[in-house]
């Protein structure tokens, strides 16, 4: 009964995120499995969740709270790593956590709730580990600059985790905050991961998308992932195909024009009609090629039929990548 009780809370925190929800659009039941598979944690005013240059081990949902992203300069992170060294790493698992802290030391909250540092009895800063575990932290530790503020129903730390990089800023708790955490192989086995990367190449790439997830339906939601090897062709030079919109997640497309004008299948098409476009374009023609432009990620590019403008595709476009 416990069980099913911390299922449902996590499942109805889950549901009020509005990325998630958007997610939800595309792979049904992601909400579900991440419920199932993630832990809800509390954490107290001052934790740390993850450190700038931290291995991203761990995916976290802000569910309720107030988290701050601090971000140290290039030299001052260089000199904190060396004097935060410690001799064995593995000694990191037996620090507490602030909150677990609190629970067995009396007298610990007031002196958080006073801004004091927390100390030993010998006066010594107490060590504390990351909710994402690997790094350890003290009340006197330095963090940087504040450079961000992310409010309850934010995903947090999501490109790190996604790329398997390290964090590029710290992140800490202002508040005491509850966040649902994932390790890496429940979040794979959740069915998210594809999902959660094209949601987060729009937000980079398409200029309007970097929005807080709370205004309707994402834009990314109307597209479908798709995968295409080298050499096959999305648009066709000569072609009138239907209203497409491409955004290049990965891989290479390059875009490519007829080189010698008498193979052009825009004047081949001159007196012709737009339905004989597409059997046209099946023919395997010796026609020669230049490339005229080349897209990588964040590419972005259409049929001409988009705009909408009745008119031949102007260029062809093919994959030159392995993969794409």
């Amino acid at each position: 009964a416990e069980a099913l009780k911390a299922f449902e809370r996590r499942l109805a925190l889950l549901k009020d995120v509005p990325m998630l929800v958007n997610l939800e659009i595309d792979s049904k039941g992601i909400i579900f499995n991440l419920a199932q598979r993630g832990t809800l944690i509390t954490e107290a005013s001052g934790q740390v969740v993850f450190r700038q240059k931290d291995d991203a081990k761990m995916f976290f949902f802000l569910v309720s709270g107030v988290i701050g992203i601090h971000k140290l300069d290039a030299e001052a992170l260089r000199k904190q790593r060396r004097e935060d060294k410690i001799a064995d790493p593995r000694a990191i698992a037996k620090f507490p956590t602030i909150w677990e802290h609190l629970q067995r030391t009396p007298g610990a909250d007031v002196a958080l709730a006073n801004g004091e540092p927390l100390l030993h009895s010998d006066g010594r800063p107490v060590k504390f580990k990351a909710s994402d575990p690997g790094s350890y932290f003290a009340s006197d530790t330095d963090f940087g600059e504040q450079v961000a503020v992310l409010q309850a129903k934010a995903v947090l730390g999501e490109t790190a985790f996604l790329q398997n990089a390290t964090r590029e800023a710290t992140a800490r708790c202002r508040t005491e905050c509850q966040l649902i955490r994932l390790s890496r192989e429940d979040f794979s086995a959740s069915g998210m991961q594809g999902a959660m990367l094209k949601y987060i190449t729009f937000d980079r790439y398409v200029i309007g998308c970097d929005c807080p997830h709370g205004f309707g339906r994402h834009v990314a939601s109307y597209f479908r992932l798709q995968r295409y090897s080298h050499g096959e062709t999305l648009l066709t030079e000569g072609t009138s195909p239907e209203a497409t919109v491409f955004l290049v997640q990965q891989g290479t497309v390059e875009l490519q024009r007829c080189f010698d004008s008498s193979e052009d299948p825009v004047r081949q098409f001159a007196g012709g009609v737009l339905s004989d476009s597409l059997s046209w374009s099946q023919q395997a023609l010796p026609r020669f090629t230049r490339p005229v432009e080349t897209l990588e990620e964040g590419g972005l590019f259409c049929s001409l039929a988009t705009f909408p403008i009745v008119a031949y595709e102007p260029c062809t476009a093919r994959v030159v990548s392995d993969d794409c």
